[in-house]
Parts: C-alpha cells; structure tokens; sequence
C-alpha cells in the first residue's frame, strides 16, 4: 500500500479482498446460471461476496458490474440462438423503466442499514425460491405466466420493479421475472 493512505481507505481495501480463484470461481458459476435460467447476478455473486466478508453496499455495485457484463453477453447469445421473441418497442420499455427503478433502488440501498439489507434479500430470496418452485411443478398457485401479449405499461412496470430490486441488492431481472 502506498503510504500517506488513510485509516478508513486501509479498512475498506481489507474489507474488500477476495482470492482470484474465489472470485474466478464465483464468476464461473454465475455466469452458469446466467446463461441457463438467467439468474446468478445478484441471487450468487451478492450473498457469496457477504458471506466472503465484504460489506453489502460494495457486494451490490460489485455484482451489478458482474451482471452488467454477463447480461449482456447473455442476451446476446440468446439473440443469436433465438430465444428472444419480444420486440423492440416492450424491451426499449422495460430498459427505460429499469434505468428510473435503479435510481430510485440506489436511493434506497444509502438509507438502509447492512442488517435491513440482507434481511430484506433473505426475504426477495425465498420469494423467488417459492415462485420458481411453484413454476418448476406446474402448479400455477401464484398465476399462470403467459408469455408475450402484455400492455406496453406492464413492461414499463416491470422495469421499474426490477431495477429498484437492482439498485437495492444487485438482482437482475432474472429474479424479478418469474
């Protein structure tokens, strides 16, 4: 370390390591799960880089750089293997209502407390667990997802429901959309 840094950079750089092969590995994982179910942004990489010991504000802007990066090799490889049949016009509206969701999430993640935050995540956590549950065994107890044919505000909506969840614990939309 250079000298003349202070206390609290020291303290942050401490809190922030990780060994390469961790994070290789994390990495590896998520960009798994990324390319299967799209999920491994915010549902891996946030909690592993918790319980690795960094702090939660710095897990979620680490995992939105990672998920950043993998969506958008993700959404290239589905284009190319023709897996996305939405248009357009309801994605430029999901991105827009994303980037306004992200602002107000941001927002949020200054007010909230490391403990308020993990346990709010616990909780987005174990809804997703119960919806993709619910999905995988056919069950249709939260609703029957239909896909396509939803009002260009729905998209809208989502988008800014997904990008609150992301500005607050680093989730894509992978967690949001199920």
């Amino acid at each position: 370390m250079r000298p003349g840094k202070s206390k609290v950079i020291k303290a942050i750089e401490a809190r922030t390591h990780i060994s390469r092969q961790r994070a290789a590995g994390l990495g590896f994982l998520a960009g798994i799960m990324n390319g299967l179910i799209a999920l491994g942004g915010g549902v891996l990489i946030t909690p592993l880089l918790v319980v690795a010991g960094i702090s939660p504000q710095i897990a979620v802007g680490t995992s939105l750089a990672a998920v950043t990066m993998l969506s958008c090799i993700g959404f290239i490889a589905h284009l190319l293997l023709g897996g996305i049949s939405l248009g357009l016009v309801p994605i430029v509206a999901a991105v827009v209502g994303g980037a306004a969701g992200i602002v107000l999430g941001s927002k949020i993640l200054t007010r909230l407390t490391p403990h308020w935050m993990l346990l709010l995540f616990a909780i987005i956590q174990v809804l997703v667990a119960i919806r993709l549950i619910d999905q995988g065994l056919g069950l249709a107890l939260l609703g029957e997802v239909i896909p396509g044919g939803a009002p260009l505000w729905a998209y809208v909506a989502l988008g800014i429901f997904a990008g609150t969840l992301s500005g607050v614990f680093g989730v894509g939309g992978g967690a949001c959309d199920r």
